[in-house]
């Protein structure tokens, strides 16, 4: 009878350990924690378009807007990547700094060519992290210097 008792207590004992002491923010943790309610921030590339067909030497003019429930938009860190190979590299002309966003979650940059991008069906993700370690993206497929025929239809 006191063994299912005790598990029982052991049980809800275990689940308030990663609690943050005292407080009602969530973001007082070190760490994203989806369990708390920690949010990842809301990533939306509005330009330029999936599958836009462009020249090795245009430049690629961007509009992304992110949003976070828990964090001050502005303090949000973008990042880019090439996805073009499966897995996360470095943009081919090195890091690429991206702007901060205004308060109203909107970032505009304009990415030189072809020293930042190359060319070839390349794919961008573009990361938002929050102060907490949440992190939230969306990409776009650019077809640059290519036959139409190869680039992926939208």
């Amino acid at each position: 009878m006191r063994l299912p008792l005790l598990l029982s207590a052991l049980f809800a004992a275990s689940l308030l350990v990663g609690c943050p002491p005292g407080q009602d923010d969530d973001d007082a943790t070190a760490e994203c924690n989806p369990v708390a309610g920690d949010a990842a921030p809301e990533v939306t590339i509005q330009d330029p378009a999936n599958s836009l067909e462009l020249e090795a030497d245009d430049p690629i003019n961007w509009v992304v807007l992110v949003d976070d429930e828990d964090s001050d938009v502005s303090e949000l860190v973008l990042e880019a990547v090439d996805m073009s190979n499966g897995t996360e590299q470095e943009l081919e002309g090195g890091e690429f700094d991206i702007p901060s966003p205004g308060g109203d979650g909107r970032v505009t940059f304009s990415m030189p060519q072809p020293d930042t991008l190359g060319t070839g069906v390349v794919t961008i993700r573009i990361w938002a992290e929050d102060s907490i370690g949440c992190a939230g993206n969306d990409q776009v497929v650019l077809c640059i210097d290519v036959d139409p025929a190869i680039c992926p239809s939208r």
